[in-house]
């Protein structure tokens, strides 16, 4: 599974027809295998992701659906969000936050606190 919370959301190309700096540290930070905050986050972030297409798979729905786990799930994804305030190892920080807040009004959330 391809994460899509992880997906770069900005520009990828710098004006020189380069790859931009940002582009490049966050793909530098996804494909990286080392240890440290960077790993940790992007742990989180998938298997916040893998739960919900787990639970879809299973069920049949949403995870928004889910009047008991709904609620939970949505609140882990808010705080994964104050997470990014934090050590990312070069994530893109911006891009992970509109994909949460994408994935949460997806599922029926407002993505807001």
């Amino acid at each position: 599974m391809k994460a899509k919370v992880l997906a770069f959301r900005g520009p990828t190309n710098a004006g020189s027809g380069g790859l931009s700096v940002a582009f490049s540290s966050h793909i530098q930070a996804v494909s990286s295998q080392a240890d440290g905050f960077g790993m940790a986050v992007k742990q989180m972030l998938i298997g916040w992701e893998a739960y919900a297409e787990a639970h879809r798979k299973r069920y049949g729905s949403g995870i928004g659906e889910d009047g008991v786990l709904g609620d939970h799930w949505e609140r882990i994804g808010l705080e994964l969000i104050g997470l990014l305030n934090g050590e990312t190892g070069g994530l893109d920080c911006g891009s992970i936050d509109g994909n949460i807040r994408e994935m949460l009004r997806a599922e029926g959330f407002s993505g807001e606190e």
